[in-house]
């Protein structure tokens, strides 16, 4: 990289529902562990994903949004979750 360039970084995150939740439990991604407080609850999920929003702003880290957003009520959720 050049001097003084500036890499960016991107970390994926859920939009906590509930087709996401179970999906996780039932069939995670391949090599991605989640925890058992993520995995035991929406509320658990929602918890965790601001934690590790929390993070990745604290980083400099870009999140990318691994949902699918297909309503105004997800798109508001989304909204909520970025703020």
């Amino acid at each position: 990289a050049a001097e003084g360039a500036r890499i960016r970084l991107f970390g994926s995150v859920l939009l906590p529902n509930l087709a996401q939740l179970r999906q996780m439990n039932e069939r995670p991604w391949n090599g991605v562990h989640f925890s058992e407080r993520y995995l035991s609850s929406l509320d658990g999920m929602a918890e965790c994903t601001k934690e590790v929003l929390g993070a990745f702003s604290g980083a400099g880290v870009e999140p990318i949004v691994e949902s699918k957003v297909r309503t105004s009520g997800d798109l508001a959720a989304l909204r909520d979750l970025l703020a």
